[in-house]
């Protein structure tokens, strides 16, 4: 039951202060949801900037992918050129040049390996090998030759 309120205001202010009282007692006003919303807000922040440093690291890792593809791209062609020169010293330099392109090519490594075999110089092959191995541990080519180099000879 509304009480009546006398004067010119009343109509207007009325209105106007039910709702007020009601939400004086209503849920609005409980701080425990606010607290509740604002360490969920504080939490989609922190995973917001996770996300953007998970994004920039991707993107540093396709920009080296990509530096080091056209690395390769380049030391193949110095392995494609090398393997047309008659001259092995001149291979061998060929293979050096394209491998500080492209450290990790292990089949580029085999084949200097083989080069410096053909040079009699075991060691360096031997070298040439491991490095291969430790780039691709199941190159069977580069394991049988290291088996090769490393028996003793009869």
């Amino acid at each position: 039951m509304i009480p009546k309120i006398k004067g010119v205001y009343a109509n207007r202010i009325w209105p106007l202060l039910v709702p007020f009282v009601f939400c004086m007692s209503c849920s609005l006003f409980d701080n425990s949801l606010l607290d509740q919303q604002r360490a969920e807000i504080v939490r989609l922040k922190k995973e917001a900037e996770t996300l953007r440093q998970e994004t920039a690291a991707l993107q540093n890792k396709k920009q080296k992918s990509d530096r080091e593809k056209e690395s390769c791209n380049a030391a193949f062609e110095d392995f494609e050129s090398a393997r047309g020169i008659p001259k092995p010293s001149a291979k061998i330099q060929k293979y050096i040049t394209g491998l500080k392109k492209c450290p990790n090519d292990d089949v580029a490594r085999y084949e200097l390996a083989q080069i410096y075999l053909s040079v009699s110089e075991p060691d360096l092959a031997k070298s040439q090998l491991e490095e291969a191995l430790r780039i691709n541990p199941n190159f069977t080519r580069a394991i049988l030759s290291l088996i090769h180099i490393s028996e003793p000879t009869r």
